[in-house]
């Protein structure tokens, strides 16, 4: 089993992270920072996905295309070695693109570089992120050099003004915490084995760990928190929770649309041309605000229903 290099969570966490992003199969993933692969190999064994992943390190890349050969899925994925600001475009179309690794960016602009490489689908980002248990001192901050970082709840309100929802995160605990700190310390120590001369790099581990035992377990904490887009709640002002879409039906001429308190509201089909196309009308999502038609780029809010507003275009 290749071992887990570009975040602490376990195996077990992995397999949750995948469940509560409710993967499905040939959903397409990319997956930033992907270092040897071991999460995009194992979702697509358990959840049957297919996606990229991308990472600088060519041994990593070499090491992910050996895993998933071994593992039966190289037909799914595909690993490129690439640095991962240089990958996401804008005609990319993936439902969910990942970065629990680290990347040269701040958050900002980490999320605006992953929605990037979104499509109009699923539209879910999965960031890995450390976090403040508790706010320290300004000294401690400094010690451990990580001023850029947040609480949770300031982390949550953060997300919301960048025009993400928080809607589930998966949190590594202590004991994961320890075990991906203390193997950089091996790392390194392996090093010194080779470059014993080495003060600098020495003096480097120590105060590593000396950061980390002291300030570090008790005031760092690490998630992987699964964001989706606001987009559809704004511009408009959301229904009440009565007047919440649970069900859409289609007559030869009639648009069926139920909602949360039991009434029905029908309009004609003429009022909106785009759902003439039988197949593409059936693929849509419920919002908070309406109805999403992800592949037609539409959507009706429950307010233009019950006005009998015409959207022509």
């Amino acid at each position: 089993m290749i071992g887990l290099k570009h975040h602490p969570l376990s195996y077990e966490k992995l397999l949750l992270l995948g469940e509560v992003c409710q993967l499905k199969s040939d959903m397409r993933l990319l997956d930033l920072s992907c270092g040897d692969g071991y999460m995009l190999v194992e979702w697509a064994k358990r959840y049957g996905i297919v996606g990229v992943g991308v990472d600088i390190t060519e041994d990593q890349i070499a090491d992910a295309r050996q895993y998933a050969y071994e593992q039966d899925v190289e037909n799914r994925l595909n690993f490129v070695a690439c640095d991962p600001l240089d990958y996401p475009q804008t005609h990319h179309e993936f439902d969910v693109v990942t970065c629990l690794g680290h990347l040269t960016l701040d958050l900002d602009q980490t999320l605006a570089l992953m929605q990037t490489a979104l499509g109009m689908r699923t539209q879910m980002l999965v960031i890995g992120q450390l976090y403040w248990k508790e706010l320290p001192d300004a000294q401690i901050i400094q010690a451990l050099d990580k001023t850029e970082l947040r609480t949770l709840d300031t982390m949550l309100a953060h997300f919301e003004t960048q025009g993400w929802q928080l809607v589930e995160m998966v949190l590594a605990n202590q004991d994961e915490l320890d075990r991906y700190e203390s193997s950089r310390w091996m790392t390194i120590s392996d090093q010194l084995k080779e470059r014993q001369r080495d003060i600098r790099l020495y003096q480097s581990l120590k105060q590593s760990q000396r950061n980390y035992l002291t300030y570090g377990r008790r005031y760092l904490g690490w998630g992987a928190f699964i964001l989706r887009p606001l987009h559809a709640l704004q511009d408009v002002a959301l229904p009440d929770q009565h007047d919440r879409p649970v069900g859409v039906e289609f007559s030869q001429d009639m648009l069926w649309v139920r909602l949360a308190d039991g009434r029905v509201i029908g309009n004609p089909l003429v009022w909106f041309p785009w759902l003439m196309n039988t197949e593409q009308r059936e693929d849509y999502l419920f919002t908070a605000a309406g109805i999403e038609w992800v592949s037609l780029g539409k959507r009706l809010t429950v307010r233009q229903l019950l006005n009998g507003d015409v959207l022509l275009e």
